[in-house]
């Protein structure tokens, strides 16, 4: 027992490390192998010690054939530099996930506790980080503060607004699900505070990066935060996003709303949008069983499927998650991604329900935080694909999707164990 829990300690040391370097390969190339193979090690020794290659979960099988998606779409890629570097985010995301799955799903709160602390700390350091490193090129809804225009380029390394938006909009419902650590009032005030501060200041930022579709991504994940906490008020939710829907529609028009919220760094309205997304469906029919290749989305259009109506060289992916997905990976990645999804859910929900059962209002919070979250990610992912493929931080989701399979594994043995004890008494 002493050793699994060692092993499970150096595994999601290792990983973390192993993961930066893989998001930030150069000049480290050598030092990320080395680092890969001192993860393989521990892998293949907990493997020998447990007896089982990887975590049982309900989503094993959906990651399996999107691996063998992502293998495939790597031998075929026409630009292996591109493909190289997307597949190194791709994989610092399955690290972090597999990593995170051993260690936080052993019994207690403590672990997950933890890992809530890293997701709310990560995301409160991308949010005051923005001002540093954003680049904002989409025609303002809102007047910047001066800040902005002050310190904006002092970061070696610029990151897009709705990239950062796409984080945390993945980010603050977790921060705002705090679950329960130790015992004490006064610190379980502060953390209380620290949380509901750390997601106001994501979503303020996430206001400032102008990102239309992280701001009807931020709508919808209220509305379900709101659904899951006090199911009753469905009811009267409905009529007022309806009713707000009819009035904006009536003054603003629908083609004009259509056009704003499509509008962002790129595109300009929803023309170009539409124009963007038939050129991935062009792909997609052309390449519906392998992909183009992962992350040469841009240098597969300009070749094979020229843009008219937005310049060459500024569109860097499909403006859909999930047209992204089958760009890169065809149909059968997209297959295996949606059903994923679809076990993510199921096993969020599933926990869900568990620890309401229980009692357990810090689990049970901290399970609709993460569904929050990620539904977040999929409303988002409808206008934009800032959580896959080219992107270093597509690897957050990985860490909201290892955190509800933790809370599912533990759910589950909490369900085993309370349907046991009564038969045996």
């Amino acid at each position: 027992m002493r050793l699994r829990r060692w092993l499970s300690s150096a595994e999601i040391l290792a990983a973390s490390g192993v993961s930066l370097l893989l998001i930030f390969p150069v000049p480290l190339t050598t030092l990320t192998g080395i680092g890969l193979v001192v993860l393989l090690g521990i892998w293949l020794l907990r493997w020998r010690v447990e007896r089982e290659p990887l975590p049982s979960t309900p989503l094993n099988l959906a990651l399996l054939f999107l691996l063998f998606s992502v293998l495939v779409s790597v031998l075929v890629s026409a630009v292996p530099p591109f493909t190289t570097e997307a597949l190194s985010y791709f994989l610092a995301g399955q690290v972090l996930f597999w990593a995170m799955v051993r260690w936080a799903s052993t019994p207690g709160d403590s672990k997950v506790a933890w890992v809530w602390g890293a997701l709310t700390v990560s995301g409160l350091a991308l949010a005051v980080l923005a001002p540093f490193g954003m680049t904002l090129s989409a025609p303002p809804l809102l007047p910047l503060p001066s800040v902005y225009a002050r310190l904006a380029g002092r970061l070696p390394e610029s990151i897009n607004a709705n990239v950062l938006a796409g984080a945390l909009v993945v980010l603050w419902p977790v921060a705002l699900s705090l679950p329960r650590i130790g015992d004490s009032r006064a610190i379980a005030c502060g953390l209380r505070t620290f949380a509901c501060g750390s997601a106001a200041f994501m979503v303020l930022t996430i206001v400032i990066t102008q990102s239309r579709g992280a701001y009807l991504a931020v709508i919808a994940e209220v509305l379900l935060l709101f659904v899951l906490r006090w199911p009753r008020s469905v009811w009267v939710l409905i009529p007022i996003v309806l009713i707000i829907a009819m009035i904006l529609i009536g003054v603003v028009g629908l083609d004009t709303l259509l056009d704003e919220l499509t509008t962002g760094s790129v595109t300009s309205g929803l023309e170009q949008r539409i124009e963007i997304w038939s050129r991935a469906l062009y792909a997609i029919q052309d390449f519906p069983f392998t992909g183009v290749g992962l992350g040469t989305f841009e240098q597969v259009m300009a070749v094979l499927y020229p843009l008219f109506l937005n310049l060459a060289g500024t569109v860097p992916h499909a403006h859909n998650l999930f047209l992204q997905v089958a760009v890169d990976l065809g149909l059968p990645g997209l297959i295996a991604y949606l059903s994923l999804l679809g076990l993510t859910f199921f096993s969020g929900f599933f926990a869900y329900r568990i620890f309401i059962s229980k009692g357990n209002a810090a689990l049970s919070n901290l399970c609709a935080g993460c569904i929050v979250a990620l539904t977040g990610m999929c409303v988002h992912g409808l206008v934009d694909a800032a959580s896959w493929g080219y992107i270093k931080l597509a690897f957050i989701p990985w860490l909201v999707i290892g955190l509800l399979v933790s809370l599912y594994r533990l759910a589950e043995r909490e369900h085993k164990e309370s349907t046991v004890l009564p038969e045996a008494m």
